[in-house]
């Protein structure tokens, strides 16, 4: 498994999770999104500077009142270990802070539209801890384009409940017209401890605070355990874990949708059952995660490090890696509407991968990039792949190609049939150029953060 906790780079690095409906992006600072097919399940802005979205865990000691949060956001507490690590299917972020080392293990159900985390706490030192572990989530549960253009309105149709006696967090859409049609969100968070919940963010983070020291984290007080129509909806969830000298406590932790409230239910009693088996249970998910993914790497001829390395890929296109894109001389060349791309067949929306095909033996290349695509799509990221060839004959042969990668997206020309500023549009307007090869852009971990910077600074 590689290191992908690198904080100080420019661009976080993502990880890509799930294969089919329910799709998860975590980056190696522990924040990221989650979405069933066009439905953001939690908010996500793509911000390299900021990256505090996402769901998750915070940690406090209740005797000395420290507090850390399981990944490096949104805390950003400084731990004395640090890393993020990725095998298929999984991601794996692990800490230590003091005498208390923690695991954060998240993958998603390969199954159900589940992502599971398994929090693994170990007191390594000589006195009893007594640890709040607090989940966070903001919720969307509306297509990403809606609650961006308005997140203030797309809030305000949200309803939470609590349901005692499974120990789950429901939230619902209260749809407009009788078109509309939304999941249910559970949340859960099975193991020791008495539950407590909140759903308004307002009385979570308080007035005039952040998610990196919100009012529910500062103060011994119990969570509210507000429900109902609140006006900035959350979930979240708590549990006190004590901890004796080198004891060790499992969480599971689960995020999750659902077509009707019983299936929510039943979700959230499989996948975060209030039994001693909830352990067991998280097991089994990361195997068949780990497992399903494996099974889309073979049938598209992928390895295990190809498919990482293209996972960075696309976290870096996601994020807008300057690195990635055309030279300075194109971007300021460029002229025109982005909307002017809709006449190549290019989707709104999706990212765009420039490929130019010279010579025959780009052929090589460009079948790597349908793999590529294949790959992508599979993931839940909308790729648009324009290829621009080099004459009649390979224009076709790349064509020809193009038809058996099906369901990538790809838009073959010729390059003559684009005039020189329309060539300059479609390299601006691409988040990823690519020339002679793939980029890999785990080479830059041999790297230091300011080598880096300069990297990116000489990109713009």
């Amino acid at each position: 498994m590689s290191d992908f906790g690198r904080l100080d780079d420019p661009t976080p690095h993502a990880r890509f999770l799930g294969v089919g409906r329910h799709q998860l992006l975590v980056t190696g600072a522990g924040s990221g999104a989650a979405g069933v097919d066009r439905i953001a399940l939690t908010p996500w802005s793509a911000d390299r500077t900021e990256d505090a979205e996402g769901f998750f865990v915070y940690l406090r000691d209740r005797d000395d009142g420290r507090l850390w949060s399981a990944g490096h956001e949104p805390v950003r507490a400084a731990a004395s270990v640090y890393q993020a690590r990725y095998e298929p299917g999984v991601v794996r972020l692990e800490r230590i802070d003091g005498a208390i080392a923690t695991r954060l293990d998240v993958c998603v159900a390969p199954d159900d539209d589940v992502e599971v985390r398994r929090l693994t706490l170990e007191n390594r030192g000589d006195r009893r801890r007594r640890l709040e572990v607090t989940t966070y989530a903001e919720v969307a549960l509306i297509e990403a384009a809606a609650y961006a253009a308005h997140p203030a309105f797309a809030k305000l149709f949200v309803e939470t409940e609590y349901d005692p006696a499974r120990e789950v967090l429901l939230a619902r859409r209260r749809p407009r017209s009788a078109s509309e049609h939304y999941p249910w969100l559970l949340h859960a968070c099975a193991g020791p401890g008495v539950p407590e919940w909140e759903t308004d963010r307002a009385r979570f983070i308080g007035r005039g605070r952040t998610l990196a020291s919100p009012d529910a984290l500062t103060r011994a007080a119990p969570l509210s355990g507000t429900v109902g129509s609140v006006l900035d909806p959350i979930v979240s969830m708590r549990r006190v874990v004590a901890l004796p000298p080198g004891a060790t406590a499992v969480l599971a932790i689960v995020l999750g949708t659902a077509p009707t409230r019983a299936a929510a239910l039943d979700l959230a009693t499989r996948y975060a059952p209030t039994s001693a088996t909830a352990a067991e249970v998280a097991g089994d998910v990361f195997r068949g995660a780990a497992e399903r993914e494996r099974m889309l790497l073979r049938s598209l001829a992928l390895t295990d490090d190809d498919g990482e390395r293209l996972q960075e890929l696309a976290g870096a296109m996601l994020y807008g890696d300057p690195r990635l894109r055309a030279s300075g001389d194109v971007l300021r060349r460029a002229r025109g509407s982005t909307t002017l791309l809709s006449q190549y067949g290019v989707r709104s929306g999706a990212l765009l991968v420039l490929a130019t095909a010279r010579r025959s033996a780009d052929r090589t290349l460009v079948s790597a990039l349908l793999r590529a695509c294949r790959y992508w799509e599979a993931k839940g990221i909308d790729v648009d792949l324009v290829v621009l060839c080099d004459g009649a004959s390979l224009t076709d042969d790349m064509r020809t190609l193009a038809a058996a990668a099906a369901p990538a997206h790809v838009i073959v020309r010729q390059s003559s049939e684009l005039d020189p500023s329309a060539r300059d549009l479609v390299a601006a307007c691409a988040h990823l150029v690519v020339t002679d090869a793939i980029p890999d852009l785990r080479a830059d971990a041999a790297t230091t953060p300011t080598a880096a910077r300069d990297a990116v600074a000489r990109a713009t």
